[in-house]
């Protein structure tokens, strides 16, 4: 069992290919690793340990699914952000067209 930083020492992207890897020591240690730190780290003990080659695809393309979801994430609350500030827009502009549209009825 390893400190946070042991453990964040070998799984980053320069290093994913060297054998070895550390395991923390506390699960807290675990909560603290970023998504990719422990996709990294699974997939060195999946490599070292030889695990089923199919467990392994499956965790890939579920460690892949979660960061696409991630992603996804990201993305459309960008989209809700930007359709909040249309929906301002809008209401602004119906209010200006229901003034025109009164001022013309008593006008008329």
């Amino acid at each position: 069992m390893s400190s946070l930083d042991d453990v964040r020492a070998h799984p980053t992207a320069e290093r994913e290919d060297e054998q070895g890897y550390a395991i923390p020591a506390q699960p807290s240690d675990w909560a603290a690793l970023t998504d990719d730190e422990f996709f990294r780290l699974r997939r060195k003990i999946e490599h070292e340990n030889r695990w089923r080659f199919d467990l392994m695809i499956q965790n890939e393309l579920a460690s892949r699914l979660i960061h696409a979801l991630a992603l996804t994430r990201a993305s459309s609350d960008a989209a809700a952000k930007r359709l909040a500030w249309l929906t301002v827009v809008l209401v602004v502009l119906t209010v200006v067209i229901a003034g025109f549209t009164i001022a013309l009825f008593f006008k008329g």
